[in-house]
C-alpha cells in the first residue's frame, strides 16, 4: 500500500485531476481530498475558506477510526462512510481500499446519499490507482479519458 511518501507523481497527478473534475462537475462541492488513516493529505482540490485542511484531515481520520472501533466493540458492521451535516456545510468521508479516505465538503449541505452517488464512479478507480502505485494502463486510460470528456465517465457503472 502507498503512503504520502510513496505515491507516484503520475498517480498523484491523476488523482488530483479526478478530484478537480469532481469539483467542476459539482459546484456545490467546495473541496475534495484524499487522506490516509493517519490524517495525512495525499492530494486535494479546492479549499474551504478559514479551514486548515491538514487539521481537518487529522480530525476526520481520528473520527473515522473511533467510529470503526465503536462498531467493532459493539460487534456491529464496520462503517465505510462518515457524515457531518451542519447548517451551512456538510462533510462526507468514504473509505477507499481499506486504508484511504475520500473526503468531500459541500455547501450548501447535501444529503449523504447524494454525495455518495456523485462520487461512486471514483471509488474503485482511485483506490486501485493508489493501492498499486503503478496503475494498470486501462484504469489510467479510462480516468484520463473521463477527465478530458464532458460525458459521464465510461467506468461509472460496473
Amino acid at each position: 500500500m502507498q503512503t504520502a511518501n510513496t505515491m507516484t507523481a503520475k498517480t498523484n497527478k491523476l488523482a488530483a485531476a479526478a478530484l478537480a473534475k469532481l469539483l467542476t462537475d459539482n459546484p456545490q462541492f467546495l473541496c475534495a481530498f484524499l487522506t490516509d488513516k493517519n490524517g495525512t493529505i495525499l492530494t486535494q482540490a479546492g479549499q474551504v475558506p478559514g479551514v486548515a485542511l491538514e487539521s481537518l484531515s487529522s480530525v476526520v481520520a481520528g473520527a473515522f477510526s473511533a467510529s470503526q472501533t465503536m462498531a467493532e466493540l459493539l460487534e456491529d458492521e464496520m462503517i465505510h462512510c462518515l457524515c457531518h451535516h451542519g447548517k451551512n456545510k456538510s462533510l462526507l468521508a468514504r473509505e477507499l481500499s481499506g486504508s484511504l479516505l475520500l473526503v468531500i465538503i459541500s455547501s450548501p449541505p447535501l444529503d449523504p446519499t447524494e454525495v455518495i452517488a456523485k462520487t461512486e464512479f471514483l471509488e474503485s478507480e482511485l483506490a486501485e490507482m493508489i493501492e498499486k502505485g503503478t496503475p494498470d494502463r486501462s484504469i489510467v486510460s479510462a480516468l484520463e479519458s473521463a477527465l478530458s470528456s464532458e460525458k459521464e465517465p465510461i467506468f461509472a457503472k460496473k
